[in-house]
């Protein structure tokens, strides 16, 4: 019996899909960091990689100055920005001044970029249908949504909520711990996760059969 793409659960699995993708790790890579992969097929595999792209310059620029290789990060943000018009005129197009807390509590000069929700919240859905497969052995429902949530635009009572059951659920590294993961999924097949790349960027998604009322 043919192994099925762990994402979509249907075709057959003839390739393998980086979790959480690949293009976050910029080359030379590290000799001993053995990326997470699962099955896919190369119409879930290939879909990708525009989304991709696109995720790996914001989570590049949010996270960059806190990794390890900040050099390789910077270098590799400039090559894809560099090669792609279309990142490149949306960064440009969108920038603007503002005051954030960057690595204190006092409200510090910087610049905010707008970035596509739609294909960030692709990615997310592509890696917790994963860790979904990764935690069961099976693909997840087809017919479940999965909302995706970010951990700085939630309000304070739902993100205690969510933060509760999270430090309820063991905590699973990937990829020298520069991706952590929690996750439950229910009978039916629902499932709660949390993200957090390289330490600093934290997302939500709750998958269900109907989209929460949040």
């Amino acid at each position: 019996m043919k192994k099925l793409c762990a994402i979509c659960g249907v075709n057959p699995a003839v390739t393998s899909d980086h979790i959480p993708p690949q293009s976050l790790y910029p080359k030379p890579r590290d000799n001993d960091i053995n990326l997470n992969t699962v099955p896919a097929c190369k119409e879930c595999n290939n879909c990708a990689s525009t989304d991709d792209e696109e995720f790996k310059v914001f989570i590049g620029i949010t996270t960059g100055e806190h990794q390890i290789a900040q050099d390789r990060v910077i270098d590799s943000l400039a090559r894809t920005i560099g090669g792609n018009q279309k990142i490149a005129n949306k960064i440009f197009e969108t920038k603007r001044n503002v005051y954030a807390k960057l690595n204190s509590a006092i409200l510090e000069p910087a610049v905010a970029i707008t970035f596509d929700r739609t294909k960030y919240e692709r990615v997310i859905t592509r890696i917790v249908k994963a860790l979904h497969w990764m935690e069961t052995g099976e693909a997840q429902n087809a017919e479940l949504k999965t909302t995706v949530l970010s951990g700085d635009s939630l309000d304070a009572a739902l993100a205690k909520s969510i933060m509760e059951v999270m430090h309820s659920l063991p905590l699973r590294p990937l990829n020298k711990g520069t991706f952590l993961y929690r996750g439950h999924v229910g009978e039916d097949g629902s499932g709660i996760w949390g993200m957090q790349f390289f330490g600093r960027h934290t997302v939500f998604a709750i998958t269900c059969a109907e989209k929460p009322h949040i």
